[in-house]
């Protein structure tokens, strides 16, 4: 099984047409798209949780985004996303889906349901 290289997906988030005139692009568009993607995957919900989630990490998010103007603003990111084309972002999420069970060559990962929905004992 191969790794999904951060770099291929990066390139894969390229392809979404940032629909920003370019005097107002001070974040990249792919920093922001990755932002949000990892905030929803670690369960932040809203602009505002992922922005202050990504804040508290912006040390470690450097190591692999560029985020030449640090973190977007809860704002910024709402207004982005607006803006974006839901069509082209879906082609691009299906393709990194396809790209990932590529890379465990079909295999399935189980997923303890009580755990994803918050119902577990932590004692």
């Amino acid at each position: 099984m191969e790794p999904i290289e951060l770099q291929a997906f990066l390139d894969l988030l390229e392809e979404v047409e940032d629909p920003r005139v370019n005097r107002t692009r001070r974040h990249k568009l792919t920093d922001m798209l990755l932002l949000v993607l990892i905030g929803t995957l670690c369960d932040q919900r809203g602009w505002d949780a992922i922005y202050q989630f990504s804040a508290f990490r912006e040390a470690e998010l450097k190591t692999l985004l560029e985020l030449p103007h640090g973190i977007p603003s809860p704002d910024t990111l709402r207004r982005v996303f607006r803006a974006l084309d839901p069509g082209g972002l879906k082609r691009v999420l299906v393709r990194w889906a396809r790209m990932l069970h590529g890379a465990t060559e079909g295999s399935h990962v189980a997923i303890d349901g009580k755990t994803v929905r918050g119902s577990f004992s932590s004692f």
